[in-house]
């Protein structure tokens, strides 16, 4: 047992803290952040888990900004709306957008946890406990030292002792080599049965490898995406589309899964720099959202127009039209995920120098930005 366990409060004795930086960049409007509460020049401040995105808004269905937030970012808080908070880089300027609550750690402190050589110090392996009451247990009352000392070789032979979540690493991780990082979320003051001080430190930490998926729930939905080339070739196959969907509403819609199906439809052709007639490299013409069933589908489908005019190759921008599906699309409260590519033509080489980011992005990253779907079996 030598990771930590995923984005859990843990507790351990640490000693070594230092300064996380954070830079200012320049803002366009100011507004400022929430005071923590009893404080006038100190705000409030959270630390993203694993699966956190970056909204545009307090809203279902907001667009997707960031799917894939890293872990450990450190945002101010500006507002509160529900289930969501409203975030900025600073403690004044303008927020970028709203993340969930559930994804979020509030972080009163300004500083981390490292640990030391432990070899150099002469020191055991540190435990990570799940909660106080188990820590002061682990070095209340004497005979304290041979207690830690057996719950650690429990822990080093991969067995979890009772109150115990963690155990630092047997290497040495050295930070300026291997970066990493333990914010400390809050501290006490506590004593050793033989008088010794200590600080008792809840930090936060997440695992290497994701948790297992949670089992699937009641309100189990599906969101299915089309991602259409509407180039000028296009136009038969997409009332083609519209035109199955259509024979399949009304049947999806009185069935037992109907409610359960949200719909999205993203078109794309090539990007409009030097050529306007294009019109639109990349256009989501429906959101995925509460409102976008199979009628909604059709309808917009029915509406969609090739282009008027042949793009300058034949490859097309069907990478920019997959991560408009699958980086700005909301995607949380879907358990099953599909997008579905429609098109007659290859799909054009990446670019890094287009005018969107999606034609700065490649096939791997576009399906690694996708959260992972709840596995039913």
């Amino acid at each position: 047992m030598t990771r930590l366990m995923p984005l859990a409060r843990l507790l351990a004795l640490l000693a070594v803290v230092f300064a996380l930086p954070v830079t200012r960049p320049a803002l366009a409007e100011e507004r400022q952040a929430l005071p923590i509460p009893g404080k006038t020049s100190l705000y409030q401040r959270v630390v993203t888990k694993p699966g956190a995105r970056l909204l545009s808004g307090a809203e279902t269905g907001a667009e997707v900004i960031d799917a894939e937030l890293p872990a450990f970012s450190i945002y101010y808080v500006f507002g509160e709306a529900g289930e969501r908070i409203e975030v900025g880089v600073n403690s004044r300027g303008t927020p970028l957008g709203f993340i969930d609550k559930a994804f979020t750690v509030a972080w009163k402190q300004s500083i981390v946890a490292a640990f030391n050589n432990r070899i150099e110090a002469e020191r055991a392996r540190v435990l990570f406990f799940d909660a106080v009451p188990s820590l002061e247990a682990a070095i209340g009352g004497d005979g304290y030292v041979e207690r830690l000392a057996d719950l650690r070789a429990a822990a080093e032979s991969g067995s979890a002792p009772a109150g115990v979540v963690a155990i630092e690493p047997e290497a040495y991780v050295d930070i300026d080599r291997n970066f990493y990082l333990l914010p400390i979320l809050s501290h006490q003051s506590a004593w050793l049965a033989d008088g010794q001080p200590g600080t008792i430190l809840e930090v936060a930490s997440v695992n290497a490898e994701p948790p297992p998926p949670e089992a699937p729930t009641d309100d189990f939905r599906a969101g299915f995406v089309f991602v259409v080339d509407t180039t000028i070739s296009m136009q038969d196959y997409i009332d083609a589309t519209a035109a199955a969907l259509a024979r399949v509403s009304d049947t999806l819609s009185s069935s037992a899964v109907g409610d359960s199906i949200r719909f999205g439809l993203v078109g794309f052709r090539q990007p409009v720099e030097g050529r306007p007639n294009l019109e639109y490299g990349v256009k989501t013409f429906l959101p995925l959202a509460e409102d976008s069933g199979v009628d909604r589908l059709v309808e917009e489908l029915r509406g969609m127009k090739a282009a008027r005019v042949p793009t300058p190759t034949f490859d097309e921008d069907a990478i920019g039209g997959l991560y408009e599906a699958v980086a700005r699309m909301d995607w949380e409260p879907f358990g099953a995920r599909y997008v579905v590519l429609l098109t007659d033509a290859a799909r054009a080489a990446p670019r890094r120098d287009g005018p969107t980011a999606t034609a700065a992005t490649s096939t791997s990253p576009i399906s690694r930005r996708l959260p992972p779907a709840r596995m039913c079996g």
